[in-house]
């Protein structure tokens, strides 16, 4: 009886020893998922930033007549460098941003991202109050029907 306590006890420690690896190897795969959820949302954040400001300098620059061409001229730039920058693939530095900025009547580069955010900000809005609910992805028929079928 004493080899079969013994067993038991060996056992025991085993499952506990195992339990213990796999809850340290969980969380630790918990804590690296997290950390790419978050790098995932600043990369996208990057995105978003740099395509907002992109798309307020295209509609901005429109407006008060300054062509890309003189941007290049501005920032010392080539056009494929600006070209990039004003379709939202890259970002313009700071220093760039206040030679622009003042190119188009704004005081620094902090006047015109506040503007590019406002801008974004406003024209959110405007499209979620505008659409009411929309139908997604996992509605059933009827509620996409009725949904297409609203004015």
């Amino acid at each position: 009886m004493s080899i079969f306590n013994s067993f038991l006890h060996i056992s025991e420690v085993t499952r506990q020893t195992i339990l213990h690896i796999y809850e340290d190897a969980r969380d630790k795969i918990s804590a690296c998922l997290h950390m790419c959820d978050n790098l995932a949302i600043m990369k996208n954040t990057k995105r978003d930033s740099t395509k907002i400001i992109a798309e307020y300098l295209c509609n901005i620059s429109a407006q008060k007549g300054v062509s890309q061409v003189e941007v290049q001229r501005l920032i010392g730039r080539s056009s494929g460098y600006v070209s990039e920058r004003f379709s939202g693939v890259k970002s313009f530095t700071i220093p760039e941003l206040d030679l622009i900025a003042k190119a188009l009547d704004l005081a620094d580069a902090f006047e015109l991202i506040e503007n590019a955010k406002k801008t974004a900000d406003s024209y959110r809005a405007l499209h979620v109050s505008d659409l009411g609910l929309a139908a997604k992805h996992g509605d059933t028929d009827a509620e996409q029907e009725a949904y297409e079928a609203e004015p």
